[in-house]
């Protein structure tokens, strides 16, 4: 069940990432559906599997899709 969870979310965080871009992690935390510590989860399942950049300054963490997953997404949704 919380595999099932946490695989709804990165999905979702993938589709928020494709369709905005580069995003401070609080941002996607407060916007996502999933409770924060399923929705930080499912950005690690992404980031193992190549799907995310995370990058991190004094101000914020932010999260992006990596090149080739977005173009998976302006291919999917041309």
């Amino acid at each position: 069940m919380l595999k099932m969870a946490i695989g709804n979310a990165a999905g979702e965080i993938w589709t928020f990432l494709g369709k905005n871009g580069k995003t401070s992690l609080a941002k996607i935390l407060g916007e996502s559906k999933s409770k924060p510590e399923i929705a930080t989860m499912a950005i690690g399942w992404l980031a193992r599997e190549d799907k995310v950049h995370i990058t991190s300054d004094a101000k914020a963490t932010h999260v992006y899709l990596t090149e080739a997953e977005a173009k998976k997404y302006k291919a999917s949704n041309a």
